[in-house]
């Protein structure tokens, strides 16, 4: 493993190394070689606790840490027994279970320890996370966070010494705003090689002291980085040879070889069997690793009934007799005789799930590259592994029956893996070449299915393997301890742009030259059975039946293309669809599947799904009343009445949202026959009465405004020389309108207080002349740099200028997310997961607090941010001391305050409304409870 401090948008983690676990003190072993504090290290103890606790705040939103004590006791239980083998310390040491696609442990100054799932998932015992947990141990009584801290300290800020905790997390924040202007620094890496060999000393003792057997920190380490037990010698290193994993193996085994000998002998420790208890206790974990806590709740209620999310993939069993219902949080399994609902598996972020060919399991991943067996029968979990690859990949393909994950990763190969061992079983090295444009691309798409990087394809009697791009091409016999198999061109041609296995004997695929020739062979002969003209189409087979599936195709997002008669006979406006021989099942406009015969249009059956949890909204809006609340996913949308608990409108996705008095204004996307409007429902009767039309594009709704950005000419790009109107969300009627002829400016709406946030870059000629024309605003044009921002606040319904202000961006330290105006606060998020509050006359910055989704009562000056999954935090502006912690049982998709600032507001992805007494939490945290 390997220790870098990482700097990711300015982020300031630690992500460091590996080790084992522990028994009792063995006192013949000699003690820990600590050593002794760096006079480069400017923090004390104590305020290395403050230091971390900074850290912690501005990373623990980037992933899902598991508090949950009842699952991280055993890691806890190693942390403890590993530290009564150290001299006493104030540093607070925690130890934390998260949940990260990667196999790793790091730690924060501070001492607190982070073990990924993944990796307990990897070790194959209590001494070998052991091994992590002291190695990480070693890192913290080595002070290195904190020595690295101060000499960027010293670097950024020109500061020798630190002071209490509040002027920590002010000197934090300032390194956050200024990392760009930080120099490279050319020992760093050298610095932190020396780091990991002396942490990696420090927890070989301490394992040998804690009664582990320290040899197993060196097994699992050389397994991990797949180093085959090279340790390079003087020879490669004199030459630059050696890689950094095989010397840090090199001097693990110097000092293991240094230690009495009953240190490296094994000591009895709890049996395999209740690890692995834990172990596979850990692995299928599924909370939010938090307990609900929510002071001042004044209700709940369950949305009733809900709101559909839209379903992503259907798939009939090999049978027949099932049918698989998958959206973004999880997968339906459904009979198909009577046509019903036999269980849900949650799953949110999987990727495509599928049937094993004996119809009895259904098997799954994500790009975490967690698999999970589900029986039919049983209708639950019977397994979860969780496969740990040193360099990932940058796309999987599970195999019909779930037991070999094919992999594209960092090193250009292509391998299997053995899911239940988690070993690579097949391994091509330098299979193709990936460029930079592809790699951006796979950054911005990793959840696009039908756009690997490499095609992927198993037989469905497994068979066969087959991995293609281009003119780069694989076929593997598995049945025959992954033979290689010669490919005929015939095959080389169609497989490169695209392939899927029709059968056990034959494929079809797009050739990557030309798709008009593309063409359906036998596999592994290679005879052409049909030529076809495709597309650059994403293929797959069918349930059942000489069909194939296309996406997309025309203006539908899939089609079903009849091989005999080489003929599209059925397209959907869902993205959902499969055919078993002459039945097919799809997704309805109204969120019902359906069973249709290819030759009625009447369906067969029909069926409601259960409940899901709430995605992404592309709209939210609640009626200041809070009696109306109004939510839209991406292609379905729904409003209810809360006080009576019915939901009175079920609808297509809308983009934009508002309700006034029981009516509401929406903006609806074009469909099919219908135009884009902004339509009004009036919500007491239940009535759709339609509304303006929206024909250009370039134009958004945020509540009761429309922002349209309209070019001087036509088909002119819409960034320079453009007018931007504001018009009545209500009747598209104009309020005011700007023409800018030089930049025009990105815009962040506030609804409720109706204001307005126009941004422009600092580089960019407006801000330039802004900045000229008022001396006031304190900032001279040769100080504006790339990536500061000059921000000017209007008000929305009129367009007067309620103030403006530049931002230093520190060259870039952070971008500006969103911007909010009330009142005189100006209330930002950026990317270093901060809130930044500005007073709006002054200019000046009143508060910086770590978390998201930033939320504002102008009438009692509280506001809500988001800062961990599921959590939430009350601070008073005016101060921006915290007032309360909130802690949810699901994910947070919506915050309000009411408008006189009393209650809270909160819609959770469970589809859970809350309403929250502010005064009463508050008054809760007051007295300690």
């Amino acid at each position: 493993m390997h220790r870098t401090w990482l700097f990711r948008s300015a982020l300031i983690v630690a992500v460091l190394s590996l080790c084992a676990s522990g028994a009792s003190a063995q006192q013949s072993c000699p003690a820990p070689p600590i050593p002794p504090t760096p006079k480069a290290n400017m923090f004390s103890e104590e305020q290395e606790n403050h230091l971390g606790d900074a850290i912690a705040e501005q990373t623990i939103r980037r992933f899902r840490v598991i508090a949950d004590d009842e699952v991280r006791s055993h890691l806890v239980r190693i942390g403890e027994r590993l530290l009564q083998h150290l001299p006493p310390t104030s540093i607070r040491f925690e130890f934390y279970l998260v949940d990260l696609p990667e196999t790793n442990a790091f730690v924060i100054p501070g001492g607190r320890v982070f073990v990924t799932r993944k990796l307990v998932a990897l070790t194959n015992g209590e001494d070998e996370l052991a091994g992590v947990v002291a190695h990480e141990i070693g890192h913290a009584v080595a002070r290195d966070g904190a020595v690295d801290m101060s000499r960027r300290f010293r670097q950024v800020l020109k500061v020798n010494e630190v002071g209490d905790r509040k002027d920590i997390y002010d000197k934090f924040h300032e390194i956050l705003e200024n990392i760009m202007r930080s120099r490279p620094d050319p020992d760093a890496r050298n610095r932190a090689e020396a780091h990991q060999i002396d942490a990696d000393r420090l927890g070989v003792y301490l394992m040998a002291r804690a009664g582990y057997a320290p040899n197993s920190f060196a097994d699992f380490w050389d397994r991990f980085t797949e180093n085959q037990g090279r340790k390079g010698n003087w020879f490669s290193d004199l030459f630059g040879a050696t890689r950094p994993e095989s010397r840090r193996l090199r001097e693990i085994t110097r000092t293991l070889g240094v230690l009495p000998r009953e240190c490296a002998d094994a000591r009895p420790v709890p049996t395999l069997a209740e690890y692995q208890k834990w172990q596979a206790a850990v692995v299928a974990y599924a909370g939010l690793g938090h307990r609900e806590r929510i002071p001042g709740l004044i209700s709940r209620k369950r949305l009733d009934p809900p709101l559909r999310g839209d379903v992503t993939h259907l798939r009939f069993s090999p049978n027949g007799k099932y049918i698989l219902a998958q959206d973004d949080s999880g997968i339906t399994v459904l009979s198909r005789e009577p046509f019903r609902t036999l269980f849900r598996i949650p799953a949110p972020e999987a990727y495509r799930a599928q049937f094993t060919p004996d119809s009895e399991r259904v098997v799954l991943h994500n790009a975490a590259l967690r698999v999970e067996w589900w029986s039919i029968a049983d209708k639950e979990r019977i397994a979860a592994h969780e496969i740990a690859l040193l360099r990932g990949c940058f796309n999987s393909a599970l195999s019909p029956d779930g037991t070999l994950l094919a992999c594209f990763g960092g090193e250009r190969d292509v391998r299997l893996v053995n899911v239940e061992s988690g070993e690579t079983v097949f391994q091509k090295k330098e299979f193709t070449i990936v460029s930079f444009y592809r790699y951006l691309r796979w950054l911005e798409e990793r959840s696009d299915e039908d756009s690997p990087i490499v095609y992927f394809g198993f037989s469905p009697d497994m068979r066969y393997f087959v991995a293609a791009r281009g003119i780069h091409n694989l076929a593997l016999d598995l049945k025959a301890n992954f033979a290689n198999v010669p490919l005929r061109n015939s095959i080389k041609r169609v497989v490169g742009g695209g392939f899927t296995f029709l059968d056990d004997g034959r494929l079809i695929g797009v050739n990557y030259d030309n798709p008009k020739k593309s063409a359906v062979v036998t596999f592994p002969t290679g005879d052409v059975v049909m030529n076809l003209a495709l597309g650059s189409q994403a293929l797959a087979a069918p349930g059942s039946g000489n069909y194939v599936l296309l996406r997309p195709i025309d203006k539908y997002p899939v089609g079903i293309m009849n091989l005999e008669t080489k003929k599209i006979f059925m397209a959907n406006k869902t993205e959902a669809l499969d055919i078993y021989d002459h039945v097919f099942v799809s997704e309805r406009v109204t969120g019902e599947l359906a069973l249709h015969s290819n030759t009625s249009d009447e369906p067969i059956a029909r069926t409601t799904l259960p409940l899901t949890r709430l995605g992404t909204l592309r709209a939210a809006t609640v009626s200041a009343d809070m009696t109306w609340l109004a939510v839209s996913q991406r292609s379905r949308g729904a409003v209810w009445n809360l006080q009576r608990g019915e939901r009175v409108f079920h609808v297509r996705g809308f983009r934009g949202a508002h309700i006034e008095g029981d009516m509401l204004f929406a903006d609806f996307p074009k469909f099919q026959n219908t135009k884009r409007q902004i339509a009004r429902l009036q919500l007491t009767q239940k009535a759709v009465l339609g509304g303006p039309e929206l024909s250009e594009d370039n134009t958004s709704q945020y509540g009761p405004f429309v922002v349209h950005f309209k070019p001087a000419k036509k088909d002119e790009t819409t960034r320079r020389d453009v007018t931007m109107e504001v018009r009545d969300a209500r009747n598209l009627q104009v309020l005011w309108s700007r023409h800018y002829a030089d930049e025009r400016p990105n815009v962040f709406v506030e609804p409720a207080d109706g204001a307005m946030v126009l941004q422009w870059f600092g580089r960019e000629s407006h801000a330039r002349k802004q900045v000229r024309e008022d001396p006031s605003l304190g900032v001279h044009t040769t100080q504006l740099r790339e990536g500061d921002y000059y921000l000017e606040a209007v008000n929305a319904r009129d367009g007067q200028r309620l103030g403006h202000l530049v931002v230093d961006s520190g060259r870039g330290s952070f971008r500006i997310r969103n911007a909010t105006v009330h009142g005189d606060w100006l209330v930002m998020t950026d990317s270093q997961n901060r809130v930044l509050v500005h007073s709006l006359s002054s200019g000046e910055q009143k508060g910086r607090i770590f978390g998201v989704r930033a939320t504002v009562s102008k009438a009692t000056g509280m506001l809500c941010v988001e800062n961990a999954q599921g959590q939430l935090a009350l601070y008073d502006l005016a101060t921006m001391e915290k007032r309360q912690n909130f802690a949810f049982p699901s994910s947070v998709s919506m915050v309000r305050f009411s408008n006189d600032g009393k209650r809270l507001f909160v819609v959770t992805d469970s589809q859970t409304v809350y309403w929250i007494d502010v005064a009463a939490s508050t008054a809760a945290l007051s007295s300690g409870n």
